[in-house]
């Protein structure tokens, strides 16, 4: 299987969320540097003066507004990394046996449908490995002590128990 996207759009609501905060910041620089443009040209009446200021307003406005772009990218990238950070630390516990949590994001996060879809999927895993755990032991408890079929359900209810499904459980 494939591992290219042919669509380009594929969270739709998180991709145009984070364009458009990057557009509309760039957007009000822009319109800073020109406001503020007009309110230099009619203070002044010497052209070489004026563009002097002009060109030092624009590098003002320019070094402003790629500090302001990198602080909203960085907490826009912090909503975006936080969320992959908390879903390959829960990966981890699940491949590590741990199925007695829910992921968690804070509320500015992205990802909120990918966070309920894992705890979804969680929860069905954790029941039926709950089940199977039941009907392991109540497989033992049938079998006679010593034999092939009580080995394999003793393999089974052990294979299964890697698995912690609550938080009460060693």
């Amino acid at each position: 299987m494939s591992e290219q996207r042919k669509q380009v759009i594929v969270k739709r609501r998180f991709q145009h969320n984070l364009a458009l905060v990057i557009t509309l910041s760039l957007f009000v620089f822009i319109n800073l540097l020109f406001v503020a443009g007009y309110f230099i040209i009619e203070s002044f009446t010497d052209i070489e003066q004026l563009k002097q200021i002009l060109a030092y307003a624009i590098a003002a406005t320019e070094i402003v507004a790629l500090v302001v772009v990198y602080r909203i990218s960085i907490v826009e990238s912090h909503r975006i990394a936080g969320p992959v950070f908390v879903l390959e630390r829960s990966l981890r516990q699940v491949k590590e046996g741990d199925l007695s949590f829910s992921m968690r994001l804070r509320a500015k996060d992205h990802f909120h449908e990918t966070r309920d879809i894992f705890n979804d999927t969680l929860d069905e895993l954790r029941t039926r490995i709950e089940k199977a755990q039941t009907l392991s032991r109540a497989l033992q408890e049938k079998l006679p002590p010593e034999s092939e079929a009580r080995a394999l359900a003793d393999t089974l209810t052990r294979e299964l128990d890697y698995y912690r499904t609550r938080s009460d459980q060693p």
